[in-house]
């Protein structure tokens, strides 16, 4: 199906290269929670903001491709792989959409190409963090010590109780290769017969939906430490984009035009 439907090669490999070593950092430090869940959010709020001026405000024009990449923009695709790959390894996703800020923001891709060139970075690095927990884990193996033993409980009792958690995991990995090998290219082919306007509109319900869902399952739990790392990321990643855009202005004035 990708090869009827535009994507750029050389930032799905070099990215994912750098998703490796990203996924390793992620295993090795982990944020605790919710941390990861509200930083992926804090950037996906403030990301919509900027997708939103810069298509309706600044009315830029998108490319098509981005050409042959030059060593500086091969050691970007590197770091965005690290990056989003420390993140997909906290939250389970994020890869995709920290390349795919990038790419349209700061190179002005066009959104109908910048979708299926991250999806495919999205289920490759989705199937290296398996391989990574086979390989540094053991697999999805719940630690024993972790799961609360009720007095009423025998040793045997726990112990069955934490092979069901482990069997689960494996059961919701297993129900979701379908949706994800089904859901992942159906998207992409979506994405490149609507029009732009219309895909970006949904992009930014589903941003919208990330926010609101976040602030309503753990609006109620945060601390004001938590709000404080939320607004402090918020204005981090305003600064990110504001910098991208300049470099789109100088790179590429024809867009602004």
């Amino acid at each position: 199906m990708t090869k009827r439907h535009k994507i750029i090669p050389n930032v799905i490999g070099w990215t994912t290269l750098g998703g490796v070593a990203g996924q390793v950092i992620g295993l090795s430090y982990a944020l605790p929670s919710p941390l990861p869940k509200l930083l992926f959010t804090a950037m996906a709020g403030a990301f919509g903001a900027a997708l939103a001026i810069s298509r309706w405000k600044l009315n830029a024009s998108p490319i098509e491709d981005l050409g042959r990449p030059s060593l500086r923009r091969i050691m970007l695709y590197l770091v965005i792989g690290v990056v989003g790959g420390y993140i997909a390894a906290q939250f389970g996703s994020g890869i995709n959409l920290v390349a795919f800020i990038v790419l349209t923001l700061a190179f002005g891709l066009n959104e109908k190409v910048g979708i299926p060139t991250t999806v495919i970075v999205m289920a490759i690095n989705a199937v290296v963090w398996f391989m990574l927990h086979l390989i540094f884990r053991g697999g999805f193996v719940i630690d024993a010590s972790q799961i609360p033993l009720h007095a009423e409980h025998s040793a045997a009792d726990h112990l069955a109780r934490v092979a069901t958690l482990e069997s689960d995991t494996w059961k919701y990995w297993l129900a979701a290769v379908p949706v994800v090998s089904m859901g992942a290219p159906l998207g992409a082919w979506a994405a490149s017969k609507v029009k732009r306007d219309v895909l970006i509109i949904f992009l930014l319900v589903l941003i919208a939906v990330e926010v609101l869902s976040t602030a309503v399952i753990l609006g109620p739990k945060l601390s004001p430490a938590h709000l404080l790392i939320s607004f402090g990321t918020i204005v981090l990643c305003a600064g990110w984009f504001w910098v991208m855009h300049q470099y789109r202005k100088k790179t590429r004035p024809q867009d602004f035009a």
